[in-house]
């Protein structure tokens, strides 16, 4: 197995232990949509572009991004600015778990050199036919090798 397939497990289970109450997206790089059940607590991954610093006869160094999408249902009636507020505020706390979760496992079980955090995309709203949801897409970098041997 390469070790991307090993590094995408392990942020898997990552994601899975540190929201457990969450639902995992099946469409992460359009969370808007997924079932709106997934939306009201979810949690996705998505793989994005790709860097190839160098190449020698043994291994293949990659420097990928990915995004880590977290999502909370809006419970609050659109003219309720105080409660509108409150699944903003808990994405946000959402957002520091999973960085402590990242924090206490930088090389994901040893399959990569490093994951960085180098920022979100902000809170972002998807207005679906029922209900309205946020989200927030927090960008990384990992870091690993290939072995082409």
């Amino acid at each position: 197995m390469s070790t991307i397939s090993t590094a995408y497990d392990n942020l898997v289970t990552l994601m899975g232990t540190t929201f457990s109450t969450h639902s995992r997206m099946p469409n992460p790089i359009k969370p808007e949509e997924n079932d709106e059940q997934i939306l009201r607590l979810g949690w996705g991954i998505s793989i994005l572009p790709a860097a190839f610093p160098s190449l020698n006869s043994c291994q293949w160094e990659v420097n990928r991004e990915i995004q880590l999408i977290l999502s909370r249902k809006i419970e609050a009636r659109e003219d309720d600015a105080v409660n509108r507020a409150d699944p903003q505020k808990s994405l946000l706390e959402d957002q520091f778990t999973l960085m402590q979760a990242i924090e206490n496992d930088v090389n994901l079980s040893g399959s990569v050199t490093g994951i960085t955090a180098t920022g979100d995309n902000g809170i972002e709203y998807a207005f679906l036919e029922k209900d309205n949801y946020v989200m927030v897409r927090t960008n990384f970098a990992l870091q690993y090798f290939e072995n082409l041997i």
